[in-house]
């Protein structure tokens, strides 16, 4: 038998996106939180007393790490050499060529930019082969799994680790080391720990292919919990996995249905209900976006307060109650249908709708951004938002609001 953790991109000094700084004590929390997390996994990995942890790839954010990210690396990667436990660690595309690396302690095996493997004996002499690689730069094209090795026939065990997307994902997965899980199941390997996508999911049970997901949610389309899995293997037997959670603070999306409110005492009542009846059960620190739809009875100054900037400082005091530890960052309008805004007129209606289906395909959205990433300074600094379908779900959302007070004074 043999007991392991999988663990991958912890992200070490992400900066949460689109939360603001307006609280400055939830800022410092976010700021820990991906530390915590990673804490969560060397301490797991100690309780449990694992025979070792792999990390596949993005343990840091960036290229260019922080002293503090590499002196806590440090520091918990000499936990477990305390406690006699390896480290298996590759580098994926974001950590891939590291500015500045302090010596890292003994225990810590760092896998080159060649597919290679590594052999690891048990403390009850069970031989167990792992084999990865590490990014060279941002970008691999190439399909690293065609230099993966069948299974090593002297090995108990035969575990890969491996940072990039499966064919078949709904992103562009042609950048970061393309694979297909028929060609991972062909190396008749045991265990496959994968890394990159952020959303943990299992690609296959026989063998399992499994991405671990991140430690701890960024954005807010990384919503719920986040974590890393405790692996046992045993021979002729079925793999446990056995999820546990690391993240400290969630990202939640609520939605409050207006239908029958008018005024503002109206609103913030549905508002308290919709939170709370979302907020049981809930004990990490949830980070709510708070969407709204149905509005068009509420009255128009209303609406309008709800578009202004200190919208949610202003309401929060009034939901503190309900709210606690909680903290709400967004509140978005949801675009009324075409049938609310022109009753009664089709073709206006019609007109609209087609647009919308226009701009929402692909090609015609990157072509209307084109000028816009034209400019030198943004295309530099923004160049991985052009393909992103959260940005352009939130430019189209926000472009029927703006329609939408154009043509009616409803929206934000």
């Amino acid at each position: 038998m043999v007991r392991f953790i999988h663990t991958a991109d912890n992200h070490l000094g992400t900066p949460f996106v689109g939360l603001g700084t307006k609280n400055k004590q939830m800022a410092k929390k976010a700021m820990e939180a991906s530390y915590e997390a990673f804490e969560t996994v060397i301490t797991t990995a100690i309780n449990e007393q694992v025979d070792f942890v792999i990390i596949a790839g993005d343990l840091y954010d960036s290229s260019q790490q922080h002293i503090k990210e590499l002196v806590f690396v440090n520091q918990q990667f000499s936990r477990l050499e305390e406690a006699g436990i390896p480290v298996y660690l590759s580098q994926g595309n974001h950590d891939f060529e590291q500015s500045f690396q302090l010596q890292l302690p003994q225990n810590v095996y760092l896998y080159d930019k060649k597919v290679a493997s590594i052999t690891h004996t048990t403390s009850k002499g069970e031989v167990v082969t792992i084999t990865g690689f590490s990014y060279p730069t941002r970008w691999v094209m190439e399909r690293m799994v065609e230099q993966f090795p069948t299974r090593n026939p002297e090995a108990d065990y035969h575990i890969g680790m491996y940072h990039g997307y499966y064919d078949g994902s709904t992103a562009d997965t042609g950048h970061y080391a393309p694979f297909s899980i028929r060609e991972m199941q062909e190396k008749n390997y045991d265990y496959w720990a994968l890394g990159h996508i952020h959303k943990r999911q299992v690609l296959s049970q026989t063998p399992p292919i499994v991405y671990s997901g991140n430690t701890q949610g960024f954005k807010r389309s990384e919503l719920g919990e986040k974590g890393a899995y405790l692996v046992t293997l045993r021979k002729e037997q079925a793999p446990e996995l056995e999820f546990f959670k690391t993240s400290s603070i969630e990202w939640m999306e609520v939605t409050c249905s207006l239908k029958e409110q008018v005024t503002l005492d109206d609103v913030l009542h549905t508002m308290a209900e919709a939170l709370q009846n979302a907020l049981i059960g809930k004990k990490d620190i949830q980070l709510i976006s708070l969407t709204i739809k149905d509005y068009h009875l509420v009255e128009q100054n209303v609406l309008k307060s709800m578009a202004e900037s200190d919208f949610i400082e202003a309401i929060t005091p009034q939901l503190r109650n309900v709210l606690g530890q909680h903290y709400i960052y967004k509140v978005r309008l949801l675009p009324l249908t075409a049938k609310k805004l022109w009753p009664k007129q089709e073709s206006l209606e019609q007109s609209f709708e087609d647009s919308l289906a226009y701009f929402s395909q692909k090609e015609h959205y990157q072509k209307a951004l084109d000028d816009l990433f034209m400019q030198a300074k943004f295309t530099q600094e923004f160049s991985d938002w052009r393909n992103q379908q959260e940005l352009m779900d939130d430019i189209m959302m926000q472009a029927k609001v703006l329609i939408q007070q154009e043509f009616t004074g409803k929206g934000d």
